[in-house]
């Protein structure tokens, strides 16, 4: 029985210990790594298949999620990576990398109006008054879809739950294309080492 829960530990420590390891990587193998998740993005966006496409996103999400954990850190990673959660429908992780890109560039116009986007597609914003009374108290119980959502501010969806966003909405972003969101993917290098 000892020998059971020893194996039993072994095996519960040990991707633990895996993930505790730092990623070092060549700046070529991150060079790499940066290209590949900017490919897979391409295709996702490229493939007219919706399965295809979301597994495309979630090899970019990988790949960019590689990086990071390499030690890069930068805007333009955070905000790609952004993009990719969002055309997942991930719109919390969006968020929260959008963010964090802002801690690294606050003036980044391109991450403030797609984390503006991603916040305004969240289905747990708080209702103001205006909808509240739209959908009182007594209606608590009852299911989210018996009571629409009406605003007097402009909104992304008429009902509840809302549309998700196609992935055509994160096209070119070019004026005039109504595209509320800056185009993804900003090529960028990985800085070099001193050497």
């Amino acid at each position: 029985m000892w020998r059971f829960y020893s194996i039993l530990i072994a095996l519960l420590l040990s991707p633990a210990a895996l993930l505790a390891e730092p990623v070092n990587l060549a700046p070529e193998a991150l060079q790499a790594r940066l290209e590949q998740a900017n490919q897979a993005f391409q295709q996702a966006l490229d493939t007219t298949d919706t399965e295809s496409a979301q597994g495309y996103y979630q090899q970019a999400i990988d790949a960019y999620t590689q990086l990071i954990d390499a030690g890069v850190h930068n805007a333009k990673l955070y905000y790609n990576l952004g993009n990719a959660h969002i055309l997942r429908n991930d719109f919390g992780r969006a968020i929260l990398n959008y963010r964090r890109g802002l801690q690294l560039e606050p003036g980044n116009s391109r991450l403030q109006a797609n984390l503006r986007y991603a916040r305004s597609q969240r289905l747990d914003q708080i209702e103001t008054s205006a909808q509240q009374a739209s959908c009182p108290a007594s209606s608590f119980g009852k299911t989210i879809s018996t009571c629409k959502r009406k605003s007097s501010s402009p909104s992304y969806f008429s009902g509840w739950p809302g549309p998700a966003p196609s992935r055509t909405a994160f096209g070119a972003g070019a004026p005039g294309s109504g595209s509320p969101v800056a185009p993804p993917l900003p090529r960028f290098s990985l800085p070099v080492p001193p050497g």
